[in-house]
């Protein structure tokens, strides 16, 4: 559970409403201009996970599911079968085989203030994400880049800085962890809603 889970708490910063509490005199503002907004969003996505341990990157690809005040699903595709859904207070994963694991995120303060760093980054609570990390950005025609530094120290304890570069959705996450470890998560082929639920979303949302 807990592999599957630093995966993709690895790589909160995913798609859309990245909207942190700013200045008027840096370019977030610039950045939350030009990013669609929405209350569903889905999303392909490609990770590559470098760990200083192994000579080859872990790659895994996939999907994914956010609907605003009720989570996010991954649906992990290759290298194996596999399902996240992150809440605020909850993680639960489901394997190929139909095994459910609960991770409940108060048990570990880490795990819980990822869990809500990534629906205050979808939901866009800029306070919250503005209280937590030093913020540094680059807007041009191209796109726009940001660099993250978190704050408080568990979190530091945990990731170095965080990378994420996009345009009208956010395309690219680099997280540097501080054990030297390095994961790149892409995103493309977005599709905004509303659009109705299949019934393996309705499911797993409902649990």
């Amino acid at each position: 559970m807990r592999a599957a889970l630093a995966s993709f708490v690895a790589t909160w910063f995913v798609v859309g409403l990245l909207v942190p509490a700013v200045n008027a005199d840096t370019g977030v503002q610039a950045i939350q201009s030009r990013l669609l907004k929405s209350e569903m969003l889905r999303a392909e996505f490609y990770q590559e996970k470098n760990l200083r341990a192994l000579s080859r990157p872990l790659i895994s690809r996939g999907k994914l599911l956010f609907v605003a005040g009720e989570g996010v699903l991954w649906q992990v595709e290759k290298p194996f079968t596999v399902s996240v859904l992150i809440r605020s207070d909850e993680v639960i994963e489901w394997s190929s085989e139909g095994e459910v694991t609960r991770l409940n995120t108060g048990s570990n303060p880490v795990f819980r203030a990822l869990s809500e760093i990534i629906l205050a980054t979808l939901s866009g609570d800029t306070q919250f994400l503005g209280q937590l990390f030093d913020l540094s950005s680059t807007v041009s025609e191209a796109g726009w880049q940001l660099l993250l530094q978190p704050k408080s120290e568990e979190l530091a304890a945990a990731v170095s800085n965080i990378k994420i570069l996009g345009d009208r959705f956010v395309e690219e996450v680099q997280v540097s962890e501080t054990k030297g470890d390095i994961t790149v998560l892409q995103f493309r082929e977005f599709k905004v809603g509303p659009f109705e639920l299949n019934e393996f979303e309705k499911n797993h949302f409902a649990q």
